[in-house]
Order: structure tokens, then sequence, then C-alpha cells
């Protein structure tokens, strides 16, 4: 291809390669200064998504952590209220009333058939409810509504109370685990579900302090739904542990928490995943259900859950090619999930894709202009030089009568075009000579049209390469004649002046 070049550019004349020369140095350094900008802008705003990333993950993870910690806090105060230490006590009475083998009486028939009936949605509105004894209804009338409320006000999907034979003695949904057994070797059916093996785990605590927490995890009497469990002892003012106290977790408020739209444009998304590399909340951008379903993770993330913050990437996360930032949040002292802010990049680079159109657009403007001023220099250039050369042909081949044009100008050219002029007149006045000065000077004649052949071919050299485009050559003749050297002197001043010219408008172009 290089060579296919140097052997075309030769053959074109010098009012093609001026205008090529120009629009060339115009598309090689605005292709540099674009690809250029390009690169650095792109990397300036990548560095950019990923701060603003990993400072939206960091605050969305202190938010979901001062969250969870409300949570603590809040079953901490319910285990350790009034409340609480009489409705376990009252229901735990009421249960033992009602399991009587010698009447043929159990508890949790008992209960499941008087609270497990109707719209199971609307079972957490019954706060009476008819064939009870007196102790179980007159304690579930008066703490229902207290319950109800805080679910409801906090966010949380239940709230059990145990007594300590693992019976689930009272819950605010009345779902199918309701009234039944947890304790280990129970036969209970829910007794082997992650909330049977928190029971016993809290059960076993010293102190109404200790928080027991489980995961994320289907629940069977939810429907199977995902749900998390955190529960705690509770003990009574002589020190005595009468019973459990769990709440249940559900996805929707955690993805509440740390979801609001703030700084992540049209395409980013905030989800928790857990140390499994499953994600533990649901997305706005997808229509099914993302809890416990493979997400974005890596090693960055699984670093993020363990307490390293960082930002990562992935080509394909829903289909798109995102930028991403993790933060880790403490869900317990002992628990930890990640908190991961993704963005697109199609988004982050929008500005860069946006500005690299326009340039493109202003620069093809720009080349359209530059060629035209390129081609109407190399005419200014040309022409005269063209007229110069015939006009000194002719003057050669003996023809005074010739028209010398270019003599009003005040640059080389016009320099050049007055020499030739003085040359012709010169030649003339030979020509007007008396016969006996004819003869004198004919001798001078025949000297000085061998000094204008030699010049007419010396320069006639520089001219031609001059018109290809060559500037480097000069007319090297010395001659006893003033008015001829000047002539040579100005065309080496011409073709200086050109070559001197190109190189700075490469230069300004630059």
């Amino acid at each position: 291809f290089g060579g296919t070049v140097m052997k075309f550019l030769p053959s074109l004349k010098l009012s093609q390669k001026l205008p090529l020369a120009l629009i060339g140095s115009a598309i090689v350094v605005g292709a540099g200064v674009g690809i250029v900008s390009y690169f650095l802008a792109s990397s300036a705003l990548e560095a950019q998504a990923r701060q603003n990333l990993d400072t939206i993950a960091f605050e969305r993870a202190n938010q979901l952590s001062t969250y969870m910690q409300g949570i603590e806090s809040d079953l901490k105060k319910t285990a350790k209220s009034d409340n609480t230490l009489f409705a376990i006590g009252g229901f735990s009475k009421a249960w033992r009333g009602l399991d009587n083998p010698s009447l043929g009486t159990d508890a949790s028939s008992t209960l499941q058939q008087a609270f497990l009936t109707g719209d199971v949605a609307k079972r957490i509105d019954v706060d009476k409810v008819a064939g009870l004894t007196p102790a179980y209804a007159v304690n579930h009338t008066h703490y229902q509504p207290i319950y109800r409320e805080q679910i409801e006000t906090q966010g949380y999907h239940d709230l059990y109370l145990f007594d300590t034979d693992g019976h689930l003695v009272y819950s605010t949904l009345k779902a199918d685990d309701f009234a039944t057994n947890f304790a280990d070797g129970s036969g209970g059916k829910f007794a082997d579900s992650t909330l049977g093996a928190l029971f016993r785990k809290a059960l076993a605590g010293s102190s109404d302090d200790d928080f027991v927490f489980t995961d994320f995890a289907p629940y069977a009497a939810a429907g199977g739904a995902p749900l998390a469990f955190i529960a705690t002892p509770v003990i009574d003012a002589t020190n005595v542990k009468i019973g459990v106290i769990a709440i249940a977790i559900s996805p929707e408020p955690l993805a509440k928490v740390i979801s609001y739209r703030q700084g992540l444009g049209a395409t980013g998304d905030t989800l928790i995943v857990g140390l499994d590399g499953l994600a533990r909340s649901n997305s706005g951008f997808t229509d099914e259900d993302d809890v416990l379903k493979p997400t974005i993770f890596d090693d960055t993330i699984k670093d993020a859950v363990t307490g390293i913050p960082g930002d990562t990437s992935s080509p394909n996360f829903r289909g798109h090619d995102v930028i991403a930032a993790a933060a880790p949040a403490d869900v317990t002292a002992s628990q930890s999930w990640a908190v991961v802010a993704v963005m697109n990049r199609s988004e982050i680079f929008a500005p860069v894709t946006l500005l690299t159109s326009m340039m493109t657009a202003i620069g093809g403007a720009l080349l359209v202009v530059v060629g035209l001023l390129g081609w109407l220099f190399a005419r200014s250039v040309s022409r005269p030089i063209t007229r110069l050369t015939t006009g000194m042909n002719a003057l050669a081949a003996g023809d005074l009568d010739v028209e010398v044009k270019g003599a009003e100008k005040s640059d080389e050219l016009g320099e050049m075009a007055r020499a030739v002029e003085v040359f012709r007149a010169n030649a003339r006045q030979v020509n007007e000579m008396s016969e006996g000065e004819r003869i004198s000077s004919e001798a001078r004649r025949h000297e000085r049209v061998d000094m204008m052949q030699v010049l007419q071919r010396s320069f006639g050299e520089v001219v031609d390469v001059a018109v290809n485009g060559d500037f480097s050559k000069r007319v090297r003749a010395e001659f006893p004649d003033a008015e001829l050297n000047s002539l040579a002197r100005s065309v080496n001043n011409l073709v200086e002046t050109v070559d001197r010219g190109l190189a700075e408008t490469g230069e300004v172009l630059s």
C-alpha cells in the first residue's frame, strides 16, 4: 500500500498535491486528537462512575446495616417489655389448659381449628375468636392488635412467641405453622425448618441480649417464599427463661431500604448479595422473583461480603455490560451481606459517544473547508508559475512580443515576472540597434543567448519539479549578467517561499 501511494503522489500536479497535503494533515491531526480525547474521556468517565458507585454502595450498605440494627434493637426492646413477658406467660398457661389428654383435648388442634379458617390474608385482622377458653381468647384479644401494629409499622412479615417446650403459642399472621411444635424430635411439621433451628438456638442462649439470625431460605409455611428470621430468648425478672420471641423478615422491606434512585441514572440498580452468590433482594428491572437466584458475583463481591469493599465489572449482567461496586453490610455481629451498585457502561459512556458523533460531523465539515482552501491556495501558486514558464520558453524561442503577466504583484512571483520583462525589453532593444551596433554586440548577444538557454534549462528543471511538489531543487547557475542572476535568485526565493509556506501551513494545521 505504501509503495502504491509513493508511486501515485509524484504523478499528481502541484494543484492536486497541496489540497491533498492539507486534508491529509487535518485528518491525521484530527484523528489523533479524537482518538486520544476519546480514550482520556472514557477513562475519566469510568473512574468517575466507579467512584460514584462506590459511594452509592457504601451509603446503601450503611442504611441496610442501620435497618437491621433497628430490627435487633426493636426485638430486644420487645423481648424485655412487660407485654411480651405477660403474653408468653398467658399464652403458655392457656396452651396447657387446652392440652388435656385425659379430656381428649389437644391444644394444637383446637387452636388451628379456631384460627386457620377463612382467607389467609385476613387472619391477621382477627382479634376475637369464639369457642375458645377465656384464658386464650382474652390474651389474644388483648395482644393481637399490639403485635399487628408492630409488624405493620416495622415492616416485619410475622412475629412469633414460643414457650420453652417449642410450642408456637402465638403468631400474628396465623399461618400454617401456628400452634405446631418446633422442638427437636417433637415431630412437628415445621420442626426441621429454618425457624425450628432458630428457635432451638435462641432457647439455648443465656441472655436476652443474645440474638440469633438465619439467612433467607424458602419457608414452607409461607408458601415457599424466602424468609429470614431473627430471635432472642425471653427471660423474666427472676432470670428464668420463659420462651423465645422471633421475627420473620421478607425481602421487600430490604429492597426499599437500598433501592431509591438517586445517583443511579436510568440503568443503575442496587441489590443485596449473600456469601453464596445469591440475591437477597428483588430488582425493579426484572419481573420475576430474584431472591435466592444467582446474580452478579465474583471474588470482589465475595470479599465485600466478608468486609472488604471494592469495584468490579461484568460483561453480561442481565444482558448488559456493567460496572459494579460492592460494600459490606453487617446484618448481625457474625453475619454480613454485600450491597452491590451496578450501572450499564452504555449509559456511563453516553457523553463520549455523543461527543464522538459531534466531532465526526464537525470534522467532516472542516475537512471540506480545508480542501477548498487548499485548492484555492494551490491555484494561486501553480497558475502564475505555469504562465511564467510559458513566457520564458517563448522568449528563449525568440518571441519578443510575448506578454509577461504578473509583474504588478508585490510578491516573489511579481519579482520573477518583472525580471523576465526586463530580459524581454533588453532583447527587443538589441533588435532595434543600428547595424554597426548590431555587429559589435553580436558576440554579446550569442553569449547572452547561451546564458539564457542555460538559465532556462536550470529554471525549467526547478519549476518542473516544483510543479510536481518537490521544492528542494534550486537554480545553481551563476552568470556575469546581473539581470540573469537576479532572475535566478527570484526563482530560488519563490521556491523557498512556497516551501516555507507549506511547512508553516502544516504547523498551523497541527
